[in-house]
């Protein structure tokens, strides 16, 4: 895979992550309070960027949380980890992934650091939602993709940011088939919370012809309603879908963004809907010009 990258002009990054859900964090604070642990870490990372020929790394290290200590000493093992890189790999470039609430120290800390920041604008909505909606709203919401973009430009350049869009959705069941239904809150008897790839819910439309395909135009999100008979209730999804993208890019275009990054890669399949919005906005643009003149 990533000799056909290569063939092709892409530089590839592997993505180290620390996921810790857990009350206090443990894992994430065991690692961060640990210079042995991380000299480890950054060893064994380095060892396989070199077997597997990459031209850089992605850290996701989650949740670093708001606490200006814990966001201190990250953004130290961030700067530790960028000195070892380049002095092994002098081209290389470091990503990392960034919580659109992370906070000002954090943030800022970050930018002598890494090339670009990956904000993960998206899961606005989630699986604890009382009210179905875009997961990634761009606008006219109280939390948005572009008041936490802006807030971000308070503390990094533009040209340090990646925009992270989603390509997936969310399946609730919910209370009627109206637009942002209010979600069942008995999950047993009316099923769980189900996420949903941009192909998957392509797919049931394409099975179910019957259910129509709407848009949101306020907040900006494909989504539809559907009666389920094993669970005796509406379900809603809503999913990101071409439209609500494209809106998206151009944002990130409008705002001199660095770009966007996808969560995930793959997650629309066999369509190419998703592909050809991407490869419009930014590999091959059509702009429309006005061409005037006057004589005086």
């Amino acid at each position: 895979v990533t000799n056909a990258a290569h063939d092709q002009g892409v530089r590839v990054v592997p993505t180290f992550q620390l996921f810790d859900s857990a009350t206090g964090a443990p894992r994430m604070t065991a690692f961060l309070d640990s210079t042995a642990n991380q000299d480890r870490f950054i060893a064994e990372a380095l060892e396989l960027m070199a077997t597997r020929k990459a031209d850089g790394a992605s850290l996701d290290f989650e949740p670093v949380g708001a606490v200006n200590a814990r966001a201190d000493k990250y953004v130290a093992f961030v700067a530790r980890f960028r000195a070892a890189m380049l002095a092994r790999f002098p081209d290389s470039t470091l990503v990392n992934a960034t919580s659109a609430g992370a906070n000002q120290a954090t943030v800022q800390g970050l930018v002598p650091h890494v090339d670009r920041q990956m904000i993960m604008t998206y899961n606005y909505r989630w699986t604890g939602s009382t009210r179905t909606g875009a997961i990634a709203p761009l606008d006219n919401t109280t939390r948005t993709v572009k008041i936490h973009i802006a807030r971000m430009l308070q503390w990094a350049p533009a040209g340090r940011i990646l925009m992270g869009v989603p390509y997936y959705g969310y399946d609730w069941p919910v209370t009627s088939a109206v637009p942002n239904a209010t979600v069942q809150s008995d999950k047993t008897t009316y099923g769980a919370v189900k996420s949903v790839s941009y192909a998957s819910a392509r797919d049931y439309l394409a099975a179910h012809p019957e259910v129509v395909r709407q848009y949101d135009t306020l907040e900006g999100s494909g989504f539809y309603t559907y009666w389920s008979t094993a669970n005796g209730t509406y379900r809603q999804v809503y999913f990101e879908e071409e439209r609500s993208l494209a809106d998206k890019y151009d944002y990130v275009i409008a705002t001199g963004l660095a770009g966007v990054g996808i969560w995930t890669l793959g997650n629309d399949a066999r369509y190419t809907e998703l592909g050809d919005v991407l490869r419009s906005k930014f590999y091959a643009p059509v702009r429309r010009i006005s061409v005037g003149g006057r004589i005086a």
